[in-house]
């Protein structure tokens, strides 16, 4: 067997999973601090705390409208954009450009922000993620509806009101149509 060397950066959890491989090596360190021995035929890295928690942060940042942290956060997000997050516990977050999308649009930059919610959109659909895709929509919708796009606005958001709808997911509903009357 292949000797491999497996770093987590601020996840304690994971030593009892790691502590039970054979042939590996479980470290809590700074990849950029890390010499990689030649002892080693594989090394994976992963930030479960900081890779995992960013897409968390965007949104909460966004919901607040904190502009200043929403800068700093689309800096680390967008070159991630194209992956989906999952939070610890195997929590679905959705497609990091939603997170990108909703920065863009705390931001101001609705035209960058609908780029992204396409994207996003897209990335829920593939992955048959159903409920990401209905509140993509909707959020999609409510950046329209602040660009002037009012027709197209008024159809991402009766696309997300009826998925949402189908989905029971009763609260998304009820923002939609909150969105939709104040077109």
């Amino acid at each position: 067997m292949q000797r491999a060397a497996v770093l987590a950066f601020g996840v304690v959890s994971y030593a009892v999973f790691f502590a039970s491989l054979r042939n590996a090596h479980f470290e809590v360190r700074d990849v950029a601090d890390l010499a990689v021995q030649r002892s080693f035929d594989l090394v994976t890295a992963f930030d479960a705390v900081h890779d995992q928690a960013r897409p968390e942060a965007a949104l909460l940042c966004a919901e607040l409208g904190d502009r200043e942290r929403a800068e700093a956060l689309r800096a680390l997000l967008e070159p991630l954009a194209h992956q989906h997050a999952m939070l610890p516990l195997a929590t679905y977050c959705g497609p990091i450009a939603r997170c990108v999308a909703r920065l863009e649009e705390t931001l101001g930059h609705l035209g960058r922000a609908c780029d992204h919610f396409d994207e996003a959109h897209d990335a829920a659909l593939a992955v048959g993620a159903r409920p990401m895709q209905a509140r993509t929509f909707v959020e999609h919708g409510r950046a329209l509806a602040r660009s002037g796009a009012r027709r197209l606005a008024r159809e991402r958001l009766d696309e997300g009101a009826r998925l949402a709808a189908e989905l029971g997911m009763t609260g998304l509903v009820r923002d939609a149509r909150a969105a939709i009357a104040t077109l």
